[in-house]
């Protein structure tokens, strides 16, 4: 038992230590002084007495309470899992309205390049080229639908 309680007393001054030299630059003048006193408690009785024990004074709070209770594990999980469909759902909407426009931005373009006053070679080559591109967003678009119409 003294083993432990030497083990304990080293984490909890080191944790007591970090957590007061991360701290005390932004607290007031008597939260400062607050965290010292503390320091030099927890020092102190650590040394004269070789457990921190004394210092930890254990209530019963609402969060320990709450923690005692049984948790439905099942409910948490459907709850994080409806989370996450709704996020992948909304997220897929979104994707979708951008292939959307993509596709009316490349239509677009295509129509431009069919009237532009671009030699007949080159035309050619990017109404190829567009037409192309369409035919494969059109064709992913409807797989994510598709897809998309799985999930739902």
């Amino acid at each position: 038992m003294k083993h432990s309680d030497q083990s304990f007393n080293q984490i909890f001054e080191k944790y007591l230590y970090k957590v007061a030299s991360q701290s005390i630059d932004l607290a007031n003048p008597a939260t400062q002084t607050n965290l010292i006193s503390l320091l030099t408690e927890v020092s102190g009785l650590a040394k004269n007495t070789g457990s921190l024990m004394g210092i930890i004074q254990i209530e019963p709070s609402e969060w320990e309470q709450v923690l005692s209770q049984p948790v439905d594990w099942h409910s948490v999980h459907q709850q994080w899992l409806l989370g996450v469909h709704r996020a992948r759902r909304e997220r897929t909407e979104r994707y979708i309205e951008r292939l959307e426009t993509i596709i009316a931005t490349t239509h677009q373009r295509w129509q431009q390049v069919k009237i532009s006053h671009l030699s007949e070679t080159r035309r050619s080559r990017l109404v190829a080229y567009y037409e192309q591109t369409l035919v494969n967003y059109q064709r992913h678009l409807a797989k994510v639908l598709t897809t998309h119409k799985l999930d739902c």
